[in-house]
Parts: structure tokens; C-alpha cells; sequence
């Protein structure tokens, strides 16, 4: 016991020396062994985080295929900006309750939220088969369905931060492609059903498969560490580390526009001529490039760190969705899905990362529930900012909501720039 114990004290100061943060004391430094960074157990966690990521981030990111469908047919006396609101509401909801789901892994509770929301979770899915007004969508699929993946989504990054350290990256871009495979599942489900089932049944077979992939994920995952002092619902201590500040405004104004191309990207293919079933595959093409970007961007993140790989994917994004508007036919719009897919995986995979090692492991899912909530608010207000901006378009086109998103991007990128410098001194070299 007494070298685990020496081992997991020499990582938190080694997190804490690179990235310019005080560990701080842990209250059980006795009782946490060394990271496993790997193991049947670890990978079975990993595994388990990818099923829940699929059953609940995988569908937000399949939203684009229900905005374009609500918009010609259930829902098509409401505009692009008012249909938004329940995309972003559950996107949103998915993060918010961070901060208190953080807090409540680190003091141990974890199976009860995850098997009382996935049982919400499934419970409004089914109902979402049943809506048939605006204000029925806004609360199943945008309030309920998000407030129960928030329960459930967030806690499993901190989880993550739990089993792995040096492969850490690496881990979060497995479990990200949870996220992706459910984004290429998802909308192709809606594709072949909608036409031979309808609406309904379609919904309601993704409910079934969103439950299995469930309750795989509450049997395979499980806290390595021994849960701390209840104390405080949250840690105030958070919000002094100046690194950590700066990372969460880097992504909150990255968020205000990296999620308008892929609610609008079906819509705009539409407008542009593009048929509705290849409006709906481009959701999938774009998940599935993503699934590179998450893997490659594990391998780069833990080699040369991952904020350091974060800067230029992000770039990437941003670049992408400048250019997004003035794509006008298959083959455009197939480059910026690859393009946009690639880079936003990378950007999704490495996010929680850097919070994860700005700080001791004992308090890591109070930083990325922090990081989180933060972040949620823009992404509240980001799609419906950019649909509104749409709307003012005399041709009704996105050159003017995409120039919104893509800077809104570029600034995200300046303050993870400031974040670098702030946590290692210096604008070039070192790893972080």
C-alpha cells in the first residue's frame, strides 16, 4: 500500500509542476493507488463510458437530421432560429448540471444518478414519439432528454481522468468515438425508417437501442477512487486558478459557433439543391470523419500534450466554418463534412483534457464540471444566434451566420493561446 500511495502523490505533483497549479492536500492520499493507464478493468471502462457517450452524446450530435426533418414536415410553420432552441436546449442541458455532477462523483455517488437518468433518459425518448406541438418537442426532447444525458454524460469524463494518466488523451478519444458512431447510426436509423415505419416507431427503435447501449454502460463502468469528505456540494477552490478560467473562456466562445454548422449543415445542403436523404447522410459523414480526429488527436494529444494540439485543430474549425456558407453542391459540402468532421472530433475528444490536468485527480471532476457548466450557456444561445442571423438574410443563406460562428471560434482559440502561456510561461515549447 505503501507504493501506490507514493505513486499516486508523485503524479499530482507532476500534473501539478507542469501546468503551474497548487495539488493542494488530498484527504485520502493513502487510499488511492497508481493509475491503472490500462488493464482489462481501465479498457472495460472505456469501453462502457463509449456506450453511454453513444446513447446520449451520439444522438445530440444527430440533431441536425431532426432540425431539417421538424422544418419540412412536423414543425414547418416555426423557423430555423425557433426549432434551434430545442437542439440547444438539450445540448446545453447535457453540460449545466456539470458542476454538481462532477461534485458528486468525487464524493463517490455515481451508479444512482446514472441508472435514475438512464431510466429518464429512455422514458423521454419514448415520449418524443408521442409530440406533436412546438412546445411538446421543447420539453421532452430539448429539457428532459437533455437534463437526463446531463446527468450521465458529464460524470463519465471525471471518470476517465480516474483509470488513466499518461494514455489519458488517448482514452478520451476512444470514448469519444461513442459519440461518433452514434452520430453515423443515428441519422442513417431515421433515414431507412422514417420512410417504412414513420415518425413514431422510428423514435421508438431508437429508444431500444439507446437502452442497450445503457445499461452496457452502467454494468461496465465503475469509481477507481474512494469517495472524499461530502463537505461543500461545490468546490469554490475551482474557480481561483487563473488556468483554468482562461481554458473555460476558450471554450465558451468556441461553443457559441462550433455547434451552428452541425445544426444547419442538412438544412443549408437542402436549400442548396442537395436531395433530403443526402442532407441526412451528411450528419453521418460528418460523425464518422470525426472518429479520426478523435483517435489521431488521442495519439498527438499525450505526445505533445493536449492543449498544444486543441490550438491548431481548432483553427481548423473555425477556418471550416468561414467557409461552410460558400459551399454549393455535393462536392463542397462533402469536402467541409470531412474537413469540419476531422477537426471537430479532434476538438471534442481532447476538451475535457487540459481541465482534467490543471489541478490535483481528487478534485478533477469538480474542474470539468466546472468547465462544463460554463461552456453550457453558450451553447444555449450559440445555433439560435446563428438562425436568427440567417433570418435577416435577404437571399436566406448562412454567409452571415457562418462568419458569426467561425469567429466566434477564432476567439476560443486566442484564450486557449492565453491559457498556454499562463500555465507554462512561455508562447512556444513545453508540453500542456
Amino acid at each position: 500500500m505503501k507504493h501506490f500511495s507514493t505513486s499516486t502523490e508523485k503524479d499530482e505533483k507532476n500534473i501539478s509542476t507542469v501546468q503551474n497549479v497548487p495539488a493542494g492536500p488530498d484527504p485520502t492520499p493513502s487510499a488511492l493507488p497508481a493509475f491503472p493507464d490500462g488493464g482489462w478493468r481501465a479498457w472495460l471502462v472505456i469501453a462502457g463510458v463509449a456506450a453511454l457517450n453513444f446513447a446520449t452524446f451520439g444522438v445530440s450530435v444527430s440533431w441536425g437530421t431532426f432540425q431539417a426533418y421538424y422544418e419540412q414536415t412536423l414543425l414547418k410553420d416555426h423557423t430555423s432560429s425557433t426549432i434551434a432552441w430545442i437542439g440547444s436546449l438539450q445540448f446545453a442541458l447535457i453540460f449545466m448540471p456539470g458542476s454538481v455532477t462532477g461534485r458528486l462523483l468525487d464524493i463517490g455517488y455515481y451508479k444512482l444518478p446514472l441508472g435514475i437518468s438512464s431510466i429518464l433518459l429512455v422514458v423521454c425518448a419514448l415520449l418524443i414519439a408521442q409530440c406533436t406541438e412546438y412546445w411538446q418537442f421543447l420539453l421532452c426532447q430539448g429539457i428532459g432528454f437533455g437534463l437526463a444525458c446531463g446527468f450521465i454524460f458529464p460524470s463519465t469524463l471525471g471518470l476517465v481522468s480516474q483509470w488513466f494518466h499518461v494514455h489519458r488523451a488517448l482514452a478520451f478519444g476512444f470514448t469519444a468515438c461513442g459519440t461518433s458512431l452514434g452520430g453515423i447510426i443515428f441519422p442513417i436509423m431515421i433515414r431507412f425508417l422514417l420512410p417504412q415505419v414513420g415518425f413514431q416507431w422510428t423514435v421508438r427503435i431508437m429508444a431500444l437501442v439507446m437502452a442497450v447501449a445503457l445499461a452496457f454502460g452502467f454494468i461496465a463502468t465503475r469509481t477507481r477512487l474512494p469517495p472524499r469528505p461530502v463537505g461543500k456540494l461545490f468546490d469554490m477552490a475551482v474557480i481561483k486558478s487563473a488556468n483554468l478560467l482562461l481554458y473555460c473562456a476558450a471554450s465558451f466562445f468556441a461553443f457559441l459557433g462550433i455547434y451552428a454548422l452541425l445544426t444547419f449543415l442538412a438544412v443549408s445542403a437542402t436549400i442548396n439543391g442537395i436531395s433530403r436523404d443526402m442532407a441526412f447522410y451528411l450528419i453521418s459523414i460528418t460523425n464518422g470523419a470525426s472518429i479520426f480526429g478523435r483517435i489521431a488527436a488521442g495519439f498527438l494529444g499525450d505526445r505533445y500534450g493536449p492543449l498544444n494540439m486543441l490550438i491548431p485543430f481548432t483553427l481548423v474549425v473555425s477556418a471550416v466554418t468561414y467557409a461552410w456558407p460558400y459551399a454549393h453542391n455535393l462536392g463542397g459540402y462533402i469536402c467541409i463534412t470531412v474537413f469540419y468532421g476531422i477537426a471537430f472530433g479532434a476538438y471534442v475528444g481532447l476538451l475535457p483534457s487540459p481541465a482534467a490536468s490543471l489541478g490535483p485527480l481528487s478534485s478533477v471532476g469538480a474542474r470539468i464540471g466546472f468547465q462544463l457548466t460554463f461552456m453550457s450557456f453558450s451553447i444555449l444561445i450559440g445555433p439560435p444566434i446563428a438562425g436568427a442571423i440567417r433570418s435577416t438574410s435577404p437571399s436566406g443563406g448562412f454567409e452571415a451566420a457562418g462568419a458569426y460562428a467561425g469567429s466566434s471560434i477564432a476567439v476560443g482559440v486566442i484564450f486557449m493561446v492565453l491559457t498556454r502561456k499562463s500555465a507554462t510561461g512561455k508562447w512556444i515549447g513545453g508540453k500542456i
